[in-house]
């Protein structure tokens, strides 16, 4: 779906954006309450200046590892790392099988581990 496919989209309130492409989208002041993104690629999109409700916030972590970006949501316990989502728990329980993975493992280990920190204490 291209941009101008997915303005039209909006403006028509269709609201189905399963399978957009929204790389680097402005959607700053788009209202999306009740869309489904199911399938979009939302990489690289910021939610800079976003409006989450209280309790919704969703916490994240880039440049760390193997991954880009991590994302955690305490209200619901939900990490989203890549196309892998699963909670805290599932997450320290993958997080050797990633580190073995890395160029650098020790490096890695660092780095996960402090997110770790971060995410405990949102918690």
């Amino acid at each position: 779906m291209t941009r101008d496919e997915l303005l039209i989209a909006y403006a028509a309130d269709k609201r189905d954006f399963s399978s957009a492409d929204l790389r680097s989208a402005n959607l700053r002041s788009a209202n999306l309450r009740g869309a489904n993104l199911r399938s979009a690629d939302l990489r690289w999109i910021s939610a800079q200046g976003a409006h989450w409700p209280v309790g919704w916030e969703i916490y994240s972590v880039y440049g760390i590892g193997t991954l880009r970006v991590i994302h955690y949501r305490p209200a619901t316990d939900t990490v989203f790392a890549g196309c892998w989502t699963g909670n805290f728990a599932e997450l320290e329980e993958k997080l050797p099988e990633v580190i073995g993975e890395c160029g650098d493992p020790a490096r890695a280990k660092v780095e996960y581990d402090a997110m770790l920190v971060y995410f405990r204490a949102l918690k």
